[in-house]
Formats: structure tokens, sequence, C-alpha cells
């Protein structure tokens, strides 16, 4: 691409001899004096005089360079002319930005979207930005237009017509300009082209992660929640064609990033996420043919978060367990284990010394997992034993983000030993380290440290070759909610909630909470005002968690009966991620949507004291969210597939009452949340049971971790 630079002349003549002799046919020659007759379309009479009137209102590009051929002006007098113009100038670009800045925070309409575009593409042309950068919020803002505009299908005038012919004759290039290459692509798009397989080969081509990262605003414009869909199968297909395979390893997992990571970023997790899950599970399966041990553990978290982290079911996560943790784990016995010549730890458990036990985190961040983790450390440091010896290892994996130093401190103010594994393996924050490497490195330091007892859970590929390979004398599986994770040399599975559906046999034990970390103060005045704003309602009935588990059609039509039922209830959905599904089941349903309500991010420690009555989600429960809520003296409803035990141990607490809130079937599921909705002294009287049924359970407790270990 060819860079135009117009030029002002301050002879006639010579304006007309260059406008007839430029091989650049875009170039304009502005001139001063008078008019001349039959001047040509690329010259241009403009008196000096009227140079800010003339550049304030014309659509062609600024001079740059001035001419002062046949002129005998003394070197004083131009220099006053530059300046002068150059005054001038700077007048006439202020005039023209504060112009354009009142159009860029404008709200779209029928009646103005097109002056709207048409500014924004005068402001690009007549600054010659298409060559160089244009500013972040002039891109965002036309491509908003340019969607608004092809959204409700409104016609452009011919005057922007015009110009986006113009741009787009003199804009075949972009340089690899971010910025440019979008503006490009609206040209197109107002052209009525629309080139998608065009715009997703340049996205897997484009090589700056950082901006890519910086600037993903801009994406989001084309591609927002509702075409989610569309933007992972599409950028699917042009990441991982043949030409995949040949790239060096670094590129490999640039193109995952660009895929996984860069997605859990900016959208929310919904079932649209499965689909990176197929894409990828089909390279994972290519790369352990093709014995590509590094691309196959780069590929595991993106595998697992993509399916596991929106799976609402046990028969989902046992289908990743087939799919993709078998195989893992056969690549690992029958490839890595021989390639690095891995001896298996026979290592016995000697108990009569100290035992030491190795908790292995993935990364230690203030979510769900961590509180549970975290109250157990504290338990395990207020009750010290001279028979144990307790180490924390953190993976903290930097591919999304790593470890949270806060939190880290905050553990480590327990006093249990903390290792940064990442830091002593890998010691850079480079989210494109050898998980290879780490991975030996890291079983070299476990086998080193004489750990007798390796407890881990199932995120990373760590977890599958430190048990596969056998690294400690016991290793123990810990679910969090994953009960059918099954590898090689699990000794024994263990986990903190105390009834599970699973076809192995798992040792429950209990980890002590306060109520104080169940129900920390909160600010009586902020509750009112967040109350306030739902001030319509009788009764606010909610669920706080990730979305995804709210996606069963059986629990949303339970949700529906309830709101139409109860025409002065609300429903406030507390949580991140994609509500697409949601939504759509909702609409299917003819739900009241203006009272089913999605607050995004919220305190759940605020909204636990909003919320009258806790919903439960199912089949994937909530977790955490539930005993907060619970510790708050407030009711939940559960609906649970084995709740005998439950039952039984409630009896006493709940004897007094007429109805338990753990439930079998969706029936009693809507009696029992209607019971609570028509009564409120019931309501506070369940609560009150829930409180002390939580009281029975984990305060004033004693901790039966160790016991659950089977030591």
């Amino acid at each position: 691409m060819i860079y135009t630079q117009n030029v002002y002349v301050f002879d006639s003549q010579s304006a007309l001899y260059a406008s007839q002799n430029t091989k650049d046919k875009n170039q304009i020659f502005f001139y001063d004096g008078q008019k001349l007759p039959n001047e040509p379309d690329k010259c241009i009479n403009v008196p000096i005089d009227d140079f800010i009137n003339y550049f304030c209102t014309s659509s062609h590009a600024y001079p740059e360079e001035l001419n002062f051929d046949n002129m005998d002006f003394s070197d004083e007098i131009i220099n006053q002319i530059i300046k002068n113009l150059t005054n001038a100038l700077s007048t006439v670009k202020e005039k023209r930005e504060r112009y354009l800045n009142k159009v860029l925070l404008e709200e779209f309409s029928s009646e103005n979207v097109d002056k709207s575009i048409y500014t924004i593409l005068e402001y690009i042309k007549i600054n010659n930005l298409i060559y160089s950068e244009v500013p972040f919020e002039v891109v965002y803002k036309l491509l908003e237009a340019t969607v608004y505009t092809k959204s409700k299908n409104i016609s452009l005038s011919q005057e922007t017509i015009k110009i986006v012919k113009e741009l787009s004759e003199n804009s075949k290039d972009f340089n690899n300009n971010f910025y440019n290459f979008h503006i490009i692509h609206v040209l197109s798009l107002l052209n009525n082209i629309s080139d998608d397989k065009r715009y997703f080969d340049y996205l897997a081509s484009f090589s700056n992660l950082e901006q890519l990262i910086k600037d993903f605003a801009i994406i989001k414009i084309l591609y927002p929640e509702e075409k989610l869909k569309e933007y992972i199968t599409s950028l699917s297909t042009s990441l991982f064609n043949h030409e995949f395979w040949d790239k060096d390893i670094l590129k490999q997992k640039h193109a995952i990033f660009k895929l996984y990571y860069l997605t859990g970023m900016y959208y929310g997790r919904g079932e649209s996420y499965k689909e990176i899950f197929y894409t990828l599970s089909k390279v994972f399966l290519s790369a352990i043919e093709k014995k590509m041990d590094e691309l196959v553990f780069y590929l595991y978290t993106p595998l697992a978060m993509s399916y596991n982290g929106v799976s609402q079911t046990q028969e989902e996560l046992k289908f990743f367990n087939n799919t993709i943790e078998k195989p893992l784990e056969n690549f690992i016995s029958d490839i890595l284990v021989p390639k690095y010549k891995l001896k298996q730890n026979n290592n016995v458990i000697d108990k009569n010394k100290k035992i030491k036990i190795a908790f292995l985190q993935e990364r230690i961040i203030n979510y769900s997992i961590y509180k549970v983790f975290y109250s157990l450390i504290k338990s395990i440091s207020e009750n010290p034993s001279s028979k144990y010896e307790f180490i924390i290892y953190d993976l903290n994996f930097k591919e999304f983000g790593g470890s949270n130093s806060k939190t880290i401190e905050e553990l480590k103010a327990l006093g249990v030993q903390y290792i940064d594994l990442h830091k002593e393996s890998v010691g850079t924050n480079d989210e494109f380290y050898s998980i290879i490497q780490k991975s030996l490195k890291i079983r070299r330091k476990i086998i080193k440290d004489k750990v007798d007892i390796l407890i881990g859970m199932h995120s990373r590929p760590e977890y599958n070759f430190l048990f596969t390979t056998r690294t400690a004398a016991k290793q123990i599986y810990w679910s969090h909610g994953n009960h059918m994770y099954d590898i090689k040399n699990i000794d024994r599975r263990i986990s903190h909630y105390q009834y599970l559906d699973s076809p192995y046999d798992f040792h429950s034990f209990i980890i002590p909470r306060t109520l104080e970390s169940l129900n920390p103060f909160v600010d009586s005045n902020k509750v009112k005002e967040t109350h306030s704003l739902y001030s319509n309602a009788t009764t606010i009935l909610g669920s706080i968690g990730r979305l995804t588990k709210m996606q069963s059609r059986n629990y949303l039509e339970c949700i529906n009966t309830l709101l139409c039922k109860y025409e002065d209830s609300v429903f406030l959905a507390c949580g991140t991620g994609d509500n697409t599904k949601i939504k759509s089941i909702l609409i299917e349903l003819n739900a009241p949507m203006d009272r089913f309500i999605f607050t995004g991010h919220i305190d759940a420690h605020l909204y636990g004291h909003v919320i009258d009555i806790l919903l439960n989600t199912f089949p994937y429960e909530q977790g955490e969210a539930v005993a907060e809520f619970i510790a708050k003296a407030k009711p939940v409803v559960s609906l649970k597939p084995s709740i005998e035990q439950i039952k039984s141990e409630c009896e006493e607490i709940y004897s007094n009452i007429e109805k338990c809130p753990f439930v079998n079937t969706t029936t009693e599921y809507i009696d029992i949340a209607s019971i609570l909705i028509e009564d409120v002294g019931y309501r506070e009287e369940i609560g009150q049971c829930n409180l002390r049924y939580m009281e029975k359970i984990f305060f004033n407790q004693k901790s039966n971790f160790v016991h659950s270990l089977g030591i």
C-alpha cells in the first residue's frame, strides 16, 4: 500500500503541474491564490485565508507537506507561513476532535448511527489513520455502530456509502496492524461483504498475544456472548488445520491459548464451552498418537476446564475420565515411563517415625476450593501432632494467572510449610513453560522430600503423572465434586462431602468450621441498600454460584412454577457464567423474565442476607454458598438423590417441624419451597434448625481428617 501525502502549494502553476504528474492517483494538491480555470479533481484551490474554514468541513485528508516552488520568499517569511499554517491545522484538528469526542459519547439510534459512522470514517480519512494507528476508542465505536446498523437493518446514506467505498479502495493492506485490520473488516461489512474465514484466519495468525488480551473487547463487539459457539467453531477451524502440526510447540501452545484461555478470560462459562472440548480432544488424541508429550500435557487443562468445568452430572465426569484421563494415564505408562526411565517409588510408610503428608494444590486463589482447604489447614495448625508433618505443595500454574500472593500469605500465616513448586521447578512467570520438565522436577522433589502420603485432586496433568508413576508410598485422591476420577495408583479416596453418589469407596471427613468464617460481619446499611433494589418483591428467592449449575431444565421448571404461583416474588441468579442456555429454557417455559434476575458477580455474604430462601440447584448442587447461607440461619431447599442418611441424622433437629427441607422429588421441592414462601414463621424455624444442623456437623468439632487417610 502506498502512503498518500497531500501537499499545500503556494504557486498555482506548480500545483497544476504536480497534480498532472504525480504517480499517486489519490494524492491531492491544495493551492493558494486565484482559482485555476478547468483545474483537475486533484488540484483544489484553498486560499490561505480560508484554510481553517475549508479543512473544518472538508473530508479530504490534511496536507502534510508545504511546497514553495517558484515563490521568492525569504526564510523568515517561509518560517512564519509554516508556523501560521501549523497553528491553523492544530485549530482544525482540535475542532474536529471535539466533534468526534461528542459522537463517541453518544448512544446509538436509528436517527444518528449513519452520521456517527460517517464522522468516524471521515476522521480516519482526513488524518490518514488507515495507514497508521487508529485510536482504540475510535475502532470500538465504529464496530459498535456497524453491528448496530446491521442488527437493525439500517440503510446508509449516499454520503456514507461514498466514503466507505473510497476508504475501501485505498485500504487493501493493513501491515498486520490489529486496529487497521478491524477497520478494513468493518468496511467490508458496510459494503455488505462478510468474510468470516478471512477474519478468523487473521486472528489465528496474529502473533501479538498481549494485544489480543488487551483489546479483546473489539473482538467481542463482533462476537458477543450469544455468538460464542460460532466464535469457537470458526476460530477452531482456522487454528487447527493441517498446518498446525508443522508448527513448533510454542506456536501450537499459542493456538491453544487463543482458543481456550482467551475465551475463558472474556466469556462466561456455559454449555458452549464444550465446543472447545470437542475440538481439542481430537488434537489431544492425535498428539498422543504422535507421541508429542509436551503438547499432550498442555492440552489437558483446557480440556478439563471446557468440559468438567461446565458439566452437571457424574455421568459427564465419567465420560471425561474415560475419554481423556485414561488415555493420558496410558500415555504416561506406555510412553513417558520408558522415555524418561522412571521407576516407581516402592517405599513403605514407617509408622515409627513422623509421617510426612503433602497436599498438592493446583494454585492458591480465593475461591470455594481454597476456602475449604484453608479451614482444614487452620484446623490442623490449631491441633498439632508430633506424629505428622504437613506440607503444602503449590503447582501455581501460570496459564491462568497463577496463585494469588495475598492468599498465599494468608495460608502461610497458619504455620504449615508452603512450597511454590512453580518457582522451584520453572523460576519464571512465562505462561508457556515446559509442563513435562516441570512434572519431572516435581516428581524428583517429592521423592527427595520423602513424602509418605501425597494428596491430590484432578484438574492438572501433573496429578495424573505423579499418581500413575507412583511418586509416594500412599497416594490419595481428594474429591471436591468429581466422584468419577479413576486412574492408576489411587490408594484411597476421601472427600469432605458427607454423602456421595459414587461407585467408588470414599472416606468422608469433617472440616471444622466457625460461625464467624461462614457468616462474617456485613454492614446492615449495605444489606438494606441492596435489598431496596428488589423492594417490589415480598419474597426474594435465589441461588448463589456458577450459572452453569443452573442449566438443568428440571430445576428451571421448578423456579418458573414458583414464580408463576407467587407473582410478588423474584428470583436472583447470583453468579458468573454464560446465561444463554438458561434464558432460552426460560423463554420456552414462558417464564416471567422481568422477575428472573441475573445479578452477575456478587458478594455472597451480602446477598446471603438479602435472599430469603436459597433454592439449591440440581442435579449439580451448590457448594460453599449453601454452608454460608445456612450459617445466616436461612432456609435452603435441596433435592438430593439419596437422603435417608440425612433425614436420619436430622431427625432430632427437625422432629418438631412438618417437613424437612431435604426432598426426593421435584414435586416435594416445589411443595416445601411454597410452604417457606407462604409462612414466614416456618421459614425462620427452618433457618434456626439449619443453623443447629450446621453446629452439629461443623462447629466445635474435632477434625477426623487424619483418620480418613487410613494410616
